[in-house]
């Protein structure tokens, strides 16, 4: 069976842990100029569209 090379597949990916890694709690509920939203309303965001999509996957709407 063949294998998949996720290393290759991956190499150029951003990796977002390392954002968050240099982001204090305090900054999360600022907006930074020039941007609309701030970290926490982005992730809230993710958060409940992924909700949305794996209810649309699991036919549960």
């Amino acid at each position: 069976m063949h294998k998949l090379a996720y290393n290759y597949i991956f190499q150029n990916a951003f990796d977002t842990f390392k954002v968050f890694e240099t982001i204090t709690y305090k900054s999360f509920g600022v907006v930074i100029e020039g941007h609309s939203k701030s970290i926490w309303q982005i992730l809230n965001h993710i958060i409940i569209w992924q909700s949305f999509q794996i209810n649309q996957i699991t036919n549960n709407i």
